[in-house]
């Protein structure tokens, strides 16, 4: 029983204490950066529109 709740804690407390470190240094959502990763093509200009006189 006691391998068994080691082999559950042990890992959740690892993960918070990686997070309780980390987040002073990794900042928050209204810190990230918003720039563009650069993956996707730029956008082609718009065609003019065209109108038909009937």
């Amino acid at each position: 029983m006691l391998v068994f709740l080691f082999l559950i804690f042990a890992p959740l407390a690892a993960f918070a204490m990686r997070y309780l470190r980390l987040a002073d240094i990794s900042g928050d959502w209204q810190t990230a950066d918003r720039s563009s990763a650069g993956l996707l093509q730029p956008l082609a200009p718009p065609e003019p529109a065209v109108f038909g006189v009937s």
